[in-house]
């Protein structure tokens, strides 16, 4: 992991990987973001498996813990394959969870509202309607 993340304080990455395994949701994404730091020796070729596939789960634990931002990158890792099984129902289920939270979270200074729904416009694209319904019912079972 690149420590310039978190700054000259190793220390910082035990203390933020112990409480995101302890469950705090904020935790568990900014971990899920070291995941996406380039390490000093990467090159072009991208993230390695082991990042993409650290970065999917922390990220997707954050999203359980109801952050907007992390139920969006969570749908994005589902629907990129990026670290797990590309799943196109899950990605529309987390985007649509995301949807939901983003009028109670400010995120950073972007527009997550704008995200999201571009984002669920780009998933349904590549969805078969039984998907969809799919989905639409796992929402349902959430609610």
């Amino acid at each position: 992991l690149n420590s310039s993340f978190l700054g000259n304080h190793p220390a910082a990455l035990v203390y933020l990987k112990a409480a995101a395994e302890k469950g705090l949701g904020i935790a568990q994404y900014n971990l899920s973001l070291k995941y996406l730091a380039p390490e000093p020796s990467q090159n072009e070729k991208g993230f390695t498996e082991k990042q993409k596939q650290a970065h999917a789960k922390w990220v997707c634990q954050a999203a359980v813990s109801g952050i907007a931002a992390a139920q969006f990158g969570c749908a994005r890792t589902y629907r990129q394959g990026f670290g797990r099984k590309k799943d196109l129902i899950q990605a529309y289920f987390w985007n649509h969870m995301a949807k939901e939270n983003k009028t109670r979270q400010v995120i950073g200074d972007f527009s997550l509202k704008e995200d999201v729904s571009k984002f669920q416009f780009l998933i349904e694209k590549e969805m078969h309607p039984e998907q969809i319904t799919a989905a639409k019912k796992l929402i349902n079972g959430r609610k």
